[in-house]
């Protein structure tokens, strides 16, 4: 996600222009904090579980990140942590009606944030 940059000016009654400053509210162009090896999770009738990688780019500094949204139909090997990390999503079918599920997990590190379409179907 491109930051957010806003230009502001402020005018002595309105006549004189007085002075301009510049507000930013992310990094550095489009460079993102992390990055996710998928964006999407299908669990096929065989599928017991299924993973995916959260990375960090070398000069990132702050490297904690927060997975939420996971139902009670999915077990998450880990919900947060504080660096580069494989996290692996369990499927438990067992409770569950037949019929086509799906979640949203939200993975979140500073200020990016990033979703995971998860869908299942129960036969």
């Amino acid at each position: 996600m491109p930051a957010l940059r806003v230009l502001v000016c402020v005018c002595s009654g309105c006549v004189f222009l007085t002075g301009c400053f510049s507000l930013s509210t992310g990094g550095s162009g489009d460079s993102n904090v992390f990055s996710l090896s998928t964006n999407e999770m299908q669990f096929s009738s065989a599928d017991q579980e299924l993973s995916f990688a959260i990375s960090f780019g070398s000069s990132v500094t702050s490297r904690d990140w927060e997975i939420r949204g996971a139902p009670s139909w999915l077990e998450l090997s880990a919900t947060q942590g504080t660096d580069s990390a494989v996290v692996v999503v369990q499927a438990n079918r067992a409770a569950l009606e037949p019929g086509n599920y799906q979640a949203t997990l939200l993975v979140i590190s500073g200020r990016q944030s990033e979703f995971i379409t998860v869908t299942m179907t129960v036969i």
